[in-house]
């Protein structure tokens, strides 16, 4: 068992044996609207529902992130599926100029030659 595990069951045999301390003393509460309960029980009643909301809180997150875990799998897969569109340019390696794919000798825009063709 991991050691959280282990932590975890102690604090709840922890506080099952509170809750039984509690009850077993003999003192009562009147709720509103409710008949007379025992200080145990209203513990332990608030305890669980608290847990409760707090674990349906976090199942909200935590299943939000999985459908998006699971979209994003899915994106992945059809992905992978297409072929590439990027084609292989034809590199000679016997000029001893660098060829740059994104831009030509002869252009006239001054950006897309490089200062280095002259070299």
């Amino acid at each position: 068992m991991k050691a959280l595990r282990i932590v975890q069951i102690i604090l709840l045999l922890a506080l099952v044996g509170y809750l039984f301390w509690i009850n077993t003393s003999g003192q009562w509460i009147s709720l509103p609207y409710l008949i007379d309960l025992p200080v145990g029980i209203v513990l332990g009643a608030g305890i669980f529902l608290g847990w409760l909301v707090g674990w349906f809180f976090g199942q909200m997150g935590t299943w939000s992130k999985n459908r998006e875990l699971s979209r994003l799998r899915k994106r992945v897969a059809d992905l992978e599926k297409l072929e590439p569109r990027v084609t292989a340019v034809n590199i000679s390696r016997d000029s001893e100029t660098p060829i740059i794919p994104d831009r030509t000798v002869g252009s006239t825009n001054p950006r897309a030659t490089s200062e280095y063709e002259n070299l």
